[in-house]
């Protein structure tokens, strides 16, 4: 009980003892795929007040992590290092139907928020690279200070402007990216 001190009733158990809770079985059932509504029907009836569950068999918006919880969960994350197998196991699962976003595609409006939120994300202001913008039609240029200013500029996403540079093609029939490697 040390290791899961924060549930409620491990609380309880230490403040008020084990020795004054009891355990009551209230049914015994032959037939377990009735098991849930059987489960829901006590919840409704009883509204037991250690069950951190008000559906049954659902724990979906029941629970919220502490933020202190979702610093030591983040971090042990961030500071796991997978071996190959691990990997080669994760990639393995994540494959045709089994991932996650499988068969599901986001709406224009979800699109469009995406879009928003990677134009106006505000960045580390490190110097990048310097740009140059051409403007075919009029042959005028501009000069941006890297690559992600020139990008929000034209509306689009500095790895959008990287593909166009990269393949010298035009971004939208009209602008060559040039950009200057050498200064940083």
């Amino acid at each position: 009980m040390k290791n899961r001190s924060n549930i409620n009733i491990v609380k309880r158990f230490n403040k008020y003892g084990v020795e004054n809770f009891s355990i009551l079985i209230l049914e015994i059932i032959e037939n377990k795929e009735n098991i849930l509504n059987l489960e829901q029907y006590y919840i409704s009836t009883y509204f037991p007040e250690y069950n951190i569950l008000m559906n049954a068999g659902d724990s979906l918006g029941c629970y919220t992590h502490t933020a202190e919880s979702k610093i030591k969960i983040s971090l042990r994350k961030k500071n796991k290092i997978w071996s190959e197998e691990d990997r080669i196991k994760k990639s393995k699962i994540q494959i045709g139907s089994n991932k996650t976003f499988y068969g599901k595609s986001h709406t224009q409006e979800v699109k469009n928020l995406i879009s928003w939120h990677a134009l106006n994300r505000i960045k580390d202001p490190k110097q990048g690279f310097n740009v140059e913008v051409v403007d075919t039609l009029t042959n005028n240029s501009t000069f941006y200070k890297s690559l992600q200013r020139a990008g929000k500029r034209l509306n689009t996403s500095h790895g959008n402007l990287s593909k166009y540079r990269a393949n010298s093609k035009l971004y939208m029939n009209q602008y060559k990216i040039i950009i200057d490697k050498n200064t940083k």
